[in-house]
């Protein structure tokens, strides 16, 4: 079921799986816009509490500047996690790099703070979402 939908996001919740999708599209966000619209969606996330969230940047033409991969990281995550999170996966091209760096996977393992997984393929990452 869609739960939320602008010109450069989708989101779509799923109550019998608990899995939250988030599909970006290609057209750019400013800062302010993205974290307006991700406060948006972190009150939905905080209603809902998903235990899986899959997030697909398959059409997203720019990688998300270093500001918005910020704020996700500090300001969106731990709200997430706090609400019930136990698995997240990205839908990544391959002309991009993960959305979380190496340094930024470590950091998060110390806090306990849930790593995603990467995949190029939607029907793998759900399959790994849902049935490992």
């Amino acid at each position: 079921m869609e739960i939320y939908k602008s010109d450069y996001v989708q989101v779509y919740f799923d109550d019998k799986t608990s899995l939250l999708e988030q599909k970006y599209s290609a057209k750019d966000f400013t800062s302010i816009k993205f974290v307006k619209e991700h406060r948006e969606i972190l009150e939905l996330i905080k209603k809902i509490k998903p235990e899986k969230f899959l997030i697909d940047l398959t059409e997203r033409e720019t990688p998300i500047n270093e500001v918005n991969e910020e704020w996700l990281l500090r300001g969106l995550m731990p709200e997430v996690v706090r609400g019930g999170l136990e698995k997240m996966a990205f839908i990544v091209n391959d002309e991009f790099n993960s959305p979380v760096s190496i340094e930024q996977i470590a950091e998060m393992q110390s806090k306990r703070i849930i790593v995603p997984q990467y995949f190029d393929d939607m029907e793998i990452a759900k399959d790994w979402l849902l049935n490992e």
